[in-house]
């Protein structure tokens, strides 16, 4: 069984979205010498013009698709030819992967990027990260691996589902980062940056072994199947595919077209995309044979993903993206290969261990448990009573010859039961409503937090943040627990009535992935992505048009990483807010970059917002278009920035404005002065008009003479009048 290489990472940051699946029926299989070119056999899968970011795992395909506007998981299975919707949430932010019944994605549904993972059987849905940046899972077997960013860096953690532990991979410094991670049985491996180099390291889970693989300097997108690592290295400014054997050490470059991309690797056939004809397509590289074929033809294909003889891909064809998939014939000679999984690979002695044997094309098998018990039983289970790392060797045959596959069991003592103590802080004590105080957990030994704020209000979170609107006295609670037993402490927070303090705002932007405004006050929101890096120009582009919003540029004085942009267009006026400006008003918005602080004049300069303004709205409200203007609120009030006309549509008239920071924004304009308007009379009935003229000078100064204290004022009138006339006949 494979995992799925996070190849959709290098589509969505090299090509717009492209995505094309086909389908057809499974073959077994099998690897070995090639005698003839492969039959290749295509099919689609969807064909809702919307669908990416495939993976495959057995009969079952999964995928992301924004069919109805918003990003959900879906699941194809190649068995009883149906489609499956696994979320509903609509937060999907790409890079689903699968093993067995497991699938694992990123979501953003509370916010924040987190870890989700579905069983298929069980239909359970299970939030594997609480919080935590976490991008590009991957499963395979009982463990899910991620990339964690946070605190300005990144770093690779495993989950092991079979014992809920949570393990910390990497530990990158201030100038390192841990991208891309996925996993084959006990490795990992992963790209890591460090002092402005790219290269591939690997862990080993079986040894607690980190070794680095690559030294190129520019080696990203790694894949893993057995003993081989596949990726991309940049070298001399093309991209071609390398691979490493993990048992010989030795390094071979697999294409030399300088334009192939997304490698991922499965027996011995490397998958990957090349736009070897000027446009991509997907190739199969096999190394038993060394040929080289292409798979497709459509000239838009792109993140490709293998499991045996079926190669999925999304593809960009007619202009819409869907998913397809390609069934590999090929006549070989089939060798036999050894592979098993365990259902745990460390315990406590005596340690149960369910061995399931993967092998293909055996005719005989042995195990050697290495404690003197051998067994040729297909599946079977072992219990090792003593303490070690005893090693369990599979060996396989057939007429073509012998395979074996190596797998260690670390076996431990049973610890000593460790009990929770509870214990925590806060930063208040006391103060005025609404009071908000940040909880910081203390507590020794503990998994779980449960916290009562004493005012109806509770959480799971470790360390959360609660704000207590109503003045009292409340009693918090912490209950702490672990697999043994449960604590708690309490304390007290004193809330004073409201102090009637004035309202203020940030000018440092806000978390990359969060914001302070309340959900409920917000009409709609983009999100979009960068990596900021110091010393260059940064754009974030909002190309859904769901807001005003169209970029959001600047230039970086410190790298950040990647780094998340949010705009939110208001329903009302900002709540971080006092007022609104005097003029009229188009919209309410607030902009978000990057974590809490960073959108400061120490990290950023020359920030610049482009805005667009529904023609519709100008000229119903009458708006003189050279008034529109972006305020930006900061330090307690409204400030006009200096704002620009950009460009205009059908539709639209785009603008930029100049900013010193990232708060809340509203775009606002005047309406035009009204015009002054003379209406003469025609020409006969002089008589008249001398007599109305006359008539309505006098009469106009006597209504004005008791609302002015200027001598003669009447006079004045008088005369006018009659020089009105005067100048009138002389025409």
């Amino acid at each position: 069984m494979k995992t799925k290489k996070k190849s959709c990472s290098i589509v969505l940051a090299l090509t717009a979205l492209a995505l094309f699946l086909i389908l057809v029926s499974s073959v077994a299989s099998a690897y070995g010498v090639q005698s003839v070119s492969p039959t290749i056999t295509e099919a689609q899968i969807t064909a809702n013009r919307s669908a990416s970011c495939p993976a495959i795992n057995g009969d079952k395909i999964v995928y992301q698709d924004s069919r109805n506007g918003t990003s959900d998981i879906y699941m194809h299975d190649l068995f009883t030819s149906k489609e499956t919707q696994i979320t509903t949430k609509g937060s999907v932010w790409g890079h689903p992967s699968i093993y067995g019944d497991r699938i694992v994605w990123q979501d953003t549904r509370n916010g924040n990027f987190d870890i989700y993972m579905y069983n298929i059987p069980t239909k359970k849905e299970i939030r594997i990260t609480t919080n935590e940046s976490a991008h590009n899972p991957a499963i395979y077997g009982d463990r899910i691996v991620w990339e964690n960013r946070r605190n300005e860096s990144s770093d690779v953690y495993m989950y092991d589902l079979s014992t809920s532990k949570k393990t910390q991979i990497t530990t990158s410094g201030s100038n390192e980062l841990a991208y891309n991670p996925t996993i084959f049985d006990d490795r990992i491996v992963w790209q890591n940056y460090r002092n402005g180099k790219w290269d591939i390291y690997i862990y080993d889970l079986s040894t607690s072994k980190k070794t680095q693989i690559t030294n190129s300097g520019s080696a990203t997108y790694p894949a893993i199947y057995s003993d081989r690592v596949v990726w991309i290295d940049s070298l001399n400014e093309t991209t071609d595919i390398y691979m490493y054997n993990l048992l010989t050490s030795k390094k071979t470059q697999i294409t030399t077209s300088g334009s192939a991309y997304s490698p991922v690797i499965d027996g011995d056939r490397i998958i990957y995309q090349d736009s070897l004809n000027g446009n991509p397509d997907i190739y199969m590289y096999n190394l038993s044979t060394k040929k080289e074929t292409q798979v497709t033809t459509s000239g838009s294909a792109y993140s490709p993903v293998i499991d045996a003889d079926r190669i999925v891909y999304q593809d960009y064809r007619n202009g819409n993206s869907d998913i397809y998939m390609n069934i590999i014939s090929e006549e070989e000679t089939k060798v036999s290969i050894a592979n098993f999984s365990s259902n745990a690979t460390e315990g406590y002695a005596p340690h149960n261990v369910q061995i399931t044997n993967l092998s293909q094309n055996a005719t005989a098998r042995n195990s050697d448990f290495d404690d003197g018990v051998n067994s040729t039983e297909q599946n079977q289970t072992q219990i090792y009573s003593s303490t070690g790392t005893p090693t369990d060797i599979q060996t396989v045959s057939n007429a073509n010859g012998t395979d074996s596959k190596l797998a260690t069991i670390n076996v431990s003592e049973q610890p000593v039961p460790l009990h929770p103590v509870a214990d925590f802080g806060s930063n208040l004590v006391s103060g005025y409503a609404p009071l908000d105080v940040q909880f910081t957990d203390l507590s020794q030994n503990a998994t779980a937090w449960n916290w009562d704020f004493g005012d109806g209000a509770t959480s799971t979170e470790q360390n959360p943040n609660h704000t207590y609107l109503s003045a009292g006295t409340y009693l918090v609670n912490l209950i702490v627990s672990n697999v043994n037993e449960t604590a708690s402490k309490n304390a007290m927070i004193t809330v004073l009535a409201d102090s009637s303090s004035s309202g203020g705002s940030s000018s440092g932007g806000s978390s990359g992935v969060g914001s302070p405004e309340p959900a409920t006050n917000v009409e709609v929101k983009e999100i979009s992505q960068a990596f900021i890096k110091s010393g260059n120009s940064v754009k974030f582009d909002f190309p859904r048009n769901a807001t005003s919003v169209v970029y959001v540029s600047f230039d970086s004085k410190k790298t950040a990483g990647k780094t998340t942009t949010i705009v939110e267009m208001l329903k009302e006026k900002s709540t971080l807010v006092s007022g609104l400006p005097s003029d009229e008003v188009y919209k309410s918005l607030n902009v978000w970059v990057g974590n809490g602080g960073y959108a400061t004049s120490n990290n950023i300069e020359n920030a610049v917002v482009c805005f667009k303004v529904e023609k519709s709205w100008i000229q119903d409200q009458k708006i003189d278009k050279s008034s529109i203007t972006l305020n930006r609120y900061s330090d307690g009030k409204w400030n006009p920035l200096s704002t620009k006309p950009s460009g205009e549509d059908d539709a639209y008239l785009y603008f930029t404005a100049k900013t010193q920071g990232f708060s809340p924004f509203a775009i606002t304009g005047k309406a035009k002065e009204k015009e002054a308007v003379t209406e003469l009379q025609s020409k006969p009935n002089i008589q008249g008009i001398e007599q109305n003229n006359i008539a309505a000078n006098v009469k106009q100064a006597s209504a004005q003479k008791g609302n002015t204290s200027t001598p003669g004022f009447e006079i004045i009138y008088g005369i006018i009048g009659l020089l009105g006339v005067f100048l009138y006949r002389e025409r």
